[in-house]
């Protein structure tokens, strides 16, 4: 693949964890634990919550490239492989946010950020 003509990447605020989703961390732990119990009971709550779906698992770690959970166990406890994926030299990268509130008073932001620190806006 060919970056040859790209100059930037403008990412947006989607709700999606870019470091993993604390909730899906808690259930693969939760789930861990109970079908490693030996107690009447624990292993139905068990397969229930292991049954979530393939997309819900994966958004444990926050994976982006395929190196990251190809053949790997997605029900294994703590399995984080996540990557250091460097940065295109001479691309700008920008993460785009705003927020709204029923206050006309206050001030809505709009966001533009470098992931360098430089150049944030606030727009009112």
């Amino acid at each position: 693949m060919s970056l040859g003509s790209l100059t930037s990447v403008t990412s947006r605020a989607s709700g999606a964890p870019h470091l993993g989703a604390p909730l899906e961390k808690a259930v693969n732990l939760l789930t861990g634990v109970l079908k490693n119990l030996d107690a009447a009971g624990a292993q139905v709550p068990a397969e229930l919550l292991d049954s979530r779906s393939a997309g819900v698992k994966d958004l444990r770690y926050g994976y982006t490239i395929d190196e990251e959970w190809a053949e790997k166990d997605p029900d294994e406890v703590f399995a984080d492989a996540r990557r250091n994926v460097p940065l295109v030299d001479g691309v700008g990268y920008y993460f785009l946010a705003a927020t709204i509130s029923r206050d006309p008073g206050a001030s809505a932001w709009r966001a533009t950020r470098r992931l360098d620190g430089s150049a944030t806006k606030r727009v009112r």
